[in-house]
This record gives C-alpha cells, structure tokens and sequence, in this order.
C-alpha cells in the first residue's frame, strides 16, 4: 500500500486528535523530562484513507485511546464509493470482510491500528 504506484498521500477522514501548538507540546515535553509517567496519549482516534492505482481505497483505523474502541467507517460518507456498497479485506489480518454500505472494527488501545 505504502508503495503504491499511484503515489497518492494518504487524507485524514476522520480526527477527533486535539491540535496542539508549539508551547503546549513543550510543555508536556518538560513534564515528561521531569517525570517520564507524566506521558498522557489524549483519548483519540483517528481514520486515513488513500486512493490506489486500482481504484481500490487503503483505510487506516488508529486508536490512540487507552482502551479498545469500534471505529466505522461509511463507504457512502466517508469514501464516496458510487452505490455506497463495498468489498473490505483487513490487510494485516489477511482476512476478508462482509460486502456491506459500512464497516466497524474494534481497535486496541495506545496506537493500535488496522488497515483496511
């Protein structure tokens, strides 16, 4: 995916990821210096997706929450699929994913992705 031909920069659909500016991030940095368990991941996620030179889409689910979370994604909506109807394989899972207008996948906590 990563190599695709195509070349196509990945876009986010969906990012509920706080925008942190520059003093902010210092400042958690400095508290991390201070005291490495002061690390706080916001409770969020976030969903990317790229065309392929197929005319396939890649989507990339990631929680960085602490815990697991169902993450959906609407053809229709969020990929503009014509009919709103599509084929799904979870890439790392090597397995195949019921055709449907939708799909929701549990994802585990702290950074932990699937990619679709």
């Amino acid at each position: 995916v990563n190599q695709d031909p195509l070349g196509a920069q990945a876009r986010p659909l969906v990012d509920t990821c706080p925008e942190e500016d520059i003093p902010t991030l210092v400042e958690r940095g400095q508290r991390l210096r201070d005291d490495p368990g002061a690390w706080e991941v916001p409770d969020c996620h976030q969903v990317w997706a790229k065309p392929l030179q197929s005319g396939a889409m890649a989507v990339v689910l990631v929680n960085y929450g602490p815990g697991a979370k169902t993450l959906h994604v609407d053809f229709a909506t969020d990929l503009a699929v014509p009919g709103g109807v599509a084929h799904a394989k979870d890439v790392w899972a090597q397995r195949s994913l019921p055709a449907g207008r939708f799909v929701e996948e549990t994802i585990g906590g702290d950074g932990d992705s699937a990619m679709l």
